[in-house]
């Protein structure tokens, strides 16, 4: 038997789906492992939950080399690239963190090429080279060594590659997670990034014949979009817990604990806040154009400062300002490093100090957002014990609570600062959350 083993593997020829099999495990062990890095857990439980994750995506991305395995001319022009590529991005993960996103390929496009370069490092070559090399070898052996065998089994072959291809696709609970990761979101970045173009671009005429009184002494305006913020966790509306100790302080703060939204999904809610769109006339948040363009017509200097992504959704009202800054344009919720709303205020103070007219700064905010561990500094973990697992079933609904909790005594100094930088100026600050969040109340 195993002299019948060594004989497929160095003298006769390897069946076309063991060497599938096999690079598929090769490529999960290297590329998905990195992708999962980092990925917390506290039970064994959890670790099996992630586990499971990790298969599902090695087994789409198994779907996706199938394909191109299949003809070994296609193989040798594209495994190298897929290995190029996906060595590029393991390597900015692994070194500073960097996370592919749609904002990372519009950023590559406006950047000079001397920044550029900057990012060129030795280890990086290196790296490129090592997995040059072994994806030479890698096509050498697909080439000299691998047998598709008889017709039957390439047909079941390719149904099988197909399928796997297919399935994140066809079961939307895992199209995020495997999108997200290599090797699909080489594609699903690249295709979202060329949407947001589309949406960018188009011709919106909304307040073309609105005619604009304007005001020589107009006050800067800051409008701070939330994001997964409940009104019935401030201390300010009656919460138990002092969640905004600052702000609570502050005579000239004024609370709208009333508000509420129609939408409950980022992706739906921010066009709904920018434009003129209600419950009844839904479609203006996907067809006009936003307040933003009306602040232009009166005489103001506009500004977006992000600190989220960018979705096809509300691209084109980020666009629709005269600047657009971003705070951490390289993060994503597949990450779990820091990821502060406390870094857009650099960019905020720029936009204060620059020229005289009046101002309107938009700033978008990453709140509340799940992984909440990320979104506040160490410092402000007032509330304890805190979540310590991406797994949910893992977490006590105290951990929960107190972690939220903690990402709005985050928004509470954030919010703080933003006036700290306005204090003393003609100026005014709108603070709005695009939704709520669900605490386990309807588990």
């Amino acid at each position: 038997m195993h002299k019948r083993i060594l004989s497929v593997l160095y003298n006769g020829k390897m069946p076309l789906w063991v060497f599938w099999a096999l690079l598929t495990v090769v490529y999960s062990a290297i590329f998905i492992t990195i992708e999962f890095s980092g990925t917390p857990f506290s039970s064994f439980q959890g670790f099996l939950v992630i586990f499971s994750q990790w298969c599902v995506v090695s087994l789409a991305a198994g779907g996706v080399l199938g394909l191109i395995n299949f003809n070994r001319i296609i193989f040798a022009v594209l495994f190298p690239l897929l290995v190029l590529l996906s060595v590029a991005v393991a390597y900015f993960r692994i070194s500073m963190g960097v996370v592919l996103t749609p904002v990372c390929i519009e950023l590559a496009f406006v950047t000079d090429m001397k920044t550029s370069m900057t990012v060129i490092s030795p280890q990086l070559i290196a790296s490129e080279l090592l997995g040059l090399g072994l994806a030479g070898f890698i096509v050498w052996w697909r080439w000299e060594k691998v047998h598709i065998g008889r017709r039957l089994c390439a047909y079941i072959y390719m149904a099988m590659s197909v399928m796997l291809v297919v399935l994140p696709f066809a079961v939307k609970r895992i199209s995020a997670p495997v999108f997200n990761r290599l090797p699909y979101s080489l594609w699903y970045n690249i295709d979202q990034y060329l949407h947001n173009r589309h949406n960018i671009e188009e011709y919106r005429d909304t307040f073309d014949d609105v005619s604009v009184t304007k005001d020589g002494n107009a006050p800067d305006v800051v409008v701070i979009i939330g994001e997964s913020l409940r009104a019935d966790h401030l201390n300010i509306n009656g919460y138990g817990r002092c969640t905004m100790p600052l702000l609570s302080q502050d005579t000239a703060v004024v609370a709208l604990p009333n508000i509420t939204t129609v939408p409950f999904h980022t992706f739906r809610s921010v066009p709904h806040i920018m434009t003129r769109a209600d419950s009844v006339n839904t479609e203006a948040a996907f067809t006009e154009q936003s307040f933003i363009t009306l602040f232009k017509k009166a005489g103001y200097s506009t500004a977006w400062l992000s600190n989220q992504d960018m979705l096809s959704s509300y691209a084109y009202f980020m666009h629709e300002a005269d600047s657009l800054l971003y705070g951490n344009a390289v993060k994503s919720i597949y990450g779990f490093d820091k990821w502060l709303d406390i870094d857009l205020i650099p960019h905020l103070e720029s936009i204060l100090a620059c020229g005289v007219r009046p101002k309107l700064v938009v700033m978008h905010t990453i709140g509340s957002h799940w992984w909440y561990k990320s979104h506040y500094d160490d410092s402000r973990a007032v509330f304890k014990p805190e979540i310590n697992s991406r797994v949910l079933s893992d977490l006590t609904d105290e951990q929960l609570i107190n972690s939220y909790d903690n990402t709005i005594v985050e928004t509470d100094y954030f919010l703080w600062n933003v006036i700290g930088r306005i204090k003393g100026r003609n100026a005014v600050m709108i603070y709005i959350s695009d939704h709520g969040e669900a605490l386990g109340e309807n588990a």
